[in-house]
């Protein structure tokens, strides 16, 4: 939380600014302003974005979330990524967090996340890489395919090209993987192959793979992505 402050402030203090700037699937640093979370869950991390000093509403397929962050006195309503409720121009940022491969209709995602954003506003998009070599390397076993919940994952290009082609200015493009999904898909495997010491295996293997993932989120091979882009 301190770091989130740290990153709206108008002057922030140089190492704090850096680290705080590592943080996934929030706004770029700059001054708050209004922003719409698509696939916002129970809404812990526009609570965390309220305290920075953002305005925040976000929307959710699941009713149960919703109801749940009404719980917590937040601004959630039901709705889809590809008909937002809301007027033309009315957001500072909008932050996509795991939620465009869930959309029948990704394109029509994007597009609706451009009418409501302000010119110059940002679209921060987390979303696993499906061309990433750990991808690859599990095959149907990677956990982040996870049909058919995901309708499409894309890749590093796919994604930047069709922000590109809805009139954004991709300004960012990096992994944001935690490791999570590598010890799932050792699990996934170990159980589709019978291993008699899958959950021994996968202990063994987390704190590891998210050495490892971390470290690869400074490359174009982890498998998880974030791009920030602005609109035009």
């Amino acid at each position: 939380q301190r770091l989130l402050i740290s990153r709206y402030r108008a002057r922030p203090s140089r190492m704090g600014g850096l680290v705080a700037d590592l943080l996934p699937c929030y706004p770029p640093p700059g001054v708050a302003g209004r922003v719409l979370d698509v696939g916002c869950g129970s809404g812990e991390r526009m609570r965390r974005l309220e305290t920075a000093g953002w305005e925040c509403i976000g929307i959710d397929a699941s009713e149960p979330a919703v109801t749940s962050g009404v719980e917590k006195s937040l601004d959630i309503r039901r709705a889809e990524a590809a008909a937002l409720p809301f007027p033309d121009d009315s957001f500072d940022a909008v932050l996509m967090s795991h939620s465009i491969e869930h959309c029948q209709d990704p394109r029509r995602a994007v597009q609706e996340a451009a009418r409501v954003l302000k010119r110059g506003g940002s679209l921060t998009v987390t979303t696993p890489n499906g061309a990433s070599p750990i991808a690859q390397l599990f095959g149907a076993m990677w956990v982040n395919w996870d049909a058919p919940r995901h309708y499409l994952v894309f890749s590093r290009s796919s994604l930047r090209n069709l922000l590109i082609d809805e009139g954004f200015d991709v300004i960012r493009v990096r992994g944001s993987s935690t490791g999570w999904s590598w010890a799932q898909s050792v699990q996934y495997l170990g159980r589709s192959r019978q291993w008699r010491n899958t959950d021994l295996v996968v202990n063994v293997v987390r704190l590891p793979a998210i050495a490892a993932a971390l470290f690869m989120n400074f490359s174009r091979y982890a498998d998880e992505m974030e791009i920030v882009s602005r609109k035009v």
